[in-house]
């Protein structure tokens, strides 16, 4: 991380007030915080030597800049050196400047209705694997993003995991190639299942399910997606209405 210097805390406070006031109070709390943190880094390293010399101590040397007042200029020409006495100075001036600004809210700008931009889905389609109806593309004449699910913990809130297999793919109307290959692996799904007599079928990742449930519902997976495939024909798309 960088370190900061006097001249960049300084630069923050003069950044936050360009206009002569501050868009909200915590603006002003923040310039007022960079003028004394600017205050901290001329302060380091008092030379405690110079001010035992002169019968002054630390506790002569302000620990925060708003206390600052003339008569202590003095002091710190002696603790610090006159550069950086001069430099207090001026950090001073500021912050009472900075104290008497205003704040001042600035002006909402009124809002715009967002423009149509001519992309805007007009038709629907009926996704070719799980048969929803969604949105199609004006562009693509493909099928929106569906089928995900948002993620509620702490680590993944709000985004989305997932998609069924028929996103971003044409619709049901338009084309019928995504459904026949889907029918396919199911076919040589079933096959697999089959080729084993374990009661039990263990996925690649490691999660176990009854081989019979899953020969059944492949089966029925394949009847219901088969009928959906017979006698298709294209059609026309349903508009949004």
């Amino acid at each position: 991380m960088t370190t900061k210097t006097y001249t960049d805390y300084v630069q923050k406070a003069f950044e936050l007030c360009e206009d002569g006031s501050f868009p909200t109070k915590a603006a002003a709390k923040d310039a007022r915080q960079y003028l004394s943190r600017a205050y901290d880094m001329l302060t380091k390293g008092l030379d405690y030597a110079a001010l035992e010399a002169n019968g002054l101590s630390f506790w002569d040397v302000p620990n925060d800049l708003h206390r600052i007042r003339s008569k202590h200029t003095p002091i710190l020409r002696v603790a610090i050196g006159p550069e950086r006495a001069d430099r207090v100075r001026f950090l001073a001036d500021q912050l009472d400047k900075i104290k008497a600004m205003p704040v001042i809210k600035p002006t909402l700008k009124p809002k715009v209705a967002a423009q149509p931009t001519g992309n805007q889905a007009t038709h629907l389609g009926t996704c070719q694997i799980c048969g929803a109806v969604h949105k199609v593309g004006k562009r693509s004449g493909r099928i929106a993003k569906h089928g995900y699910r948002v993620g509620r913990s702490a680590y993944s809130l709000g985004r989305f995991h997932g998609e069924c297999e028929g996103s971003h793919y044409p619709p049901l109307e338009r084309n019928c190639d995504l459904l026949q290959r889907h029918i396919r692996q199911l076919e040589r799904q079933l096959e697999t299942l089959a080729e084993s007599d374990d009661p039990i079928y263990t996925t690649w990742d490691g999660k176990e399910y009854r081989r019979s449930s899953m020969i059944a519902n492949t089966e029925r997976a394949i009847k219901e997606q088969s009928k959906r495939l017979e006698g298709w024909h294209m059609t026309d798309l349903m508009p949004i209405i």
